[in-house]
């Protein structure tokens, strides 16, 4: 369920996310420039990857449904799992995660790359992975 509520605290709207697949788990919501609301959640399908996949639902400040898109596919390959999300002042939302972009060596763990992306208000996504995670560097054992 999302609610928008105004400056007050008045509920201007709310709206109920149908789910899809099995199990859905709520990450984030962004506000851009004009107002547009921008849901966060992780949706998985065990018959496809129990990874799960980003979806994101769009609505505009009134409540309606702009869009609704999954960012990756449901596998490990070239799906990214955003951990960081922030709005811009051009009005497009920031991403940042991780993503796999190369099949893995059988028996071995998958390679995962920093990954960045802007979302724009029609749904267009701009993407790209960069340098190798290295998982045992102090920086992420904290």
């Amino acid at each position: 369920m999302l609610y928008k509520f105004d400056k007050d605290g008045k509920e201007e709207w709310n709206r109920t996310i149908k789910p899809q697949f099995d199990e859905m788990e709520s990450q984030s919501v962004a506000q851009d420039t004009k107002g547009n609301l921008y849901a966060f959640m992780l949706s998985y399908d065990g018959k496809r990857y129990r990874g799960g996949s980003e979806r994101v639902v769009c609505y505009d400040k009134k409540g309606k449904l702009l869009w609704d898109k999954t960012l990756g596919a449901y596998t490990l390959m070239n799906n990214p799992i955003v951990s960081y999300i922030r709005p811009l002042q051009d009005g497009r939302i920031y991403l940042r995660g991780h993503t796999v972009k190369e099949k893995p060596v059988e028996g071995k763990e998958p390679v995962y790359r920093y990954w960045e992306g802007w979302l724009d208000s029609t749904g267009n996504l701009t993407q790209k992975a960069g340098d190798v995670i290295d998982w045992g560097k102090d920086e992420w054992q904290k």
